[in-house]
């Protein structure tokens, strides 16, 4: 397929129109482009005075055209770079500060919860720690995992409810027991879960096994210390994000340079194209016959018939309305002789 077109004729907008359309298409069609909105060219319009530009060659119009497309780009960048400034200075003056000092106060009690439970370990000879459940201390393993199960046996859901507790029913290593009876969503059974309250609260499920619950129990504690390790990561991690952020602040738009010297080029190029002014007044005159000009006759160049040699003119008979109303209107004729045409005509 061949396409033939003309230099220094409207052909360069046509295509350019086409072009624009295909960019819009494109545009519509991938996730990349920063562009929130587009705008359908089929309403694109041209003044006499782009017209007139276009028809002459004026490469002027093409960078007319090429400085809209690339401010419009710049704005785009600024938009967006002012975007993340915003939201920068909301996270430096909200978020980090209110993450920072929630983690710092979680960190400081999982330490003290730490030093707690180091200081009541006391294990046996088979590296049990003494619990307390019921009021009675129990220094064997298999003893205070017979009585947990006991206490979850005692602890009945009233008629009617979906659980019961928290009941407090002892301590271990230098934590508070609490034991909370629930039924399960999925088949109705009831389920037992302690929690082992300091500073902070370790919730562990249990299970009817006697030695599992206080495996399970002592596999919570040993993962303190874990836990600080992992609070004091993500108070690092933010601190990094806050001087990140006050970098990025002091940062300037990298493109504030160009954007300014495109806006001051393309109006030295509107000026250069006269496009500030209005339209040619002549190619917008109205229909209204110049004065001299015959009334029976209208607008020359839409009735009348081609000035060529050998054609005659044939003007309208019709008279125009514009003559119509410049005609004066007919004399009304007298009372008198009105009324004695009403007395004949009756």
């Amino acid at each position: 397929m061949y396409r033939y077109v003309t230099e220094k004729t409207f052909d360069a907008y046509l295509w350019q129109t086409v072009e624009n359309k295909q960019k819009f298409i494109a545009q519509i069609m991938t996730s990349r482009t920063p562009l929130r909105s587009c705008e359908d060219l089929d309403e694109t319009a041209l003044s006499f005075a782009e017209i007139k530009a276009l028809c002459a060659g004026n490469p002027l119009v093409k960078e007319k055209t090429d400085l809209e497309l690339d401010i419009r780009k710049l704005r785009v960048l600024q938009s967006d770079y002012k975007s993340q400034h915003y939201k920068l200075e909301d996270n430096l003056l909200k978020h980090y500060p209110r993450s920072i000092k929630s983690y710092e106060s979680s960190k400081a009690r999982l330490e003290s919860d730490a030093k707690l439970v180091q200081e009541n370990t006391k294990p046996n000879d088979k590296g049990f720690s003494p619990m307390q459940v019921g009021g009675k201390l129990y220094t064997e393993k298999e003893d205070a995992g017979k009585a947990l199960l006991m206490a979850c046996k005692r602890l009945k859901i009233p008629k009617g409810q979906n659980g019961a507790g928290p009941e407090s029913i002892g301590q271990y290593r230098g934590l508070e027991l609490e034991l909370t009876a629930y039924k399960s969503f999925l088949n109705n059974a009831t389920e037992y879960e302690l929690a082992l309250k300091g500073a902070m609260t370790y919730r562990v499920k249990l299970g009817g096994d006697v030695f599992g619950n206080l495996t399970r129990i002592n596999n919570e504690l040993a993962d303190i210390p874990a836990r600080i390790e992992n609070h004091q990561a993500e108070l690092d991690d933010l601190q990094k994000q806050v001087a990140a952020a006050k970098a990025e602040l002091a940062r300037p738009f990298a493109y504030e340079a160009e954007l300014e010297q495109k806006v001051a080029r393309l109006a030295e190029v509107d000026t250069e194209l006269d496009l500030d002014k209005d339209d040619d007044p002549e190619l917008m005159d109205d229909d209204e016959p110049d004065e001299g000009d015959p009334p029976d006759l209208k607008v020359a160049g839409r009735d009348a018939v081609d000035d060529k040699p050998g054609k005659k003119h044939v003007a309208s008979t019709m008279p125009s309305i514009l003559a119509q109303l410049k005609s004066p209107p007919p004399a009304s004729p007298p009372p008198g002789r009105a009324k004695a045409a009403t007395d004949i005509s009756i």
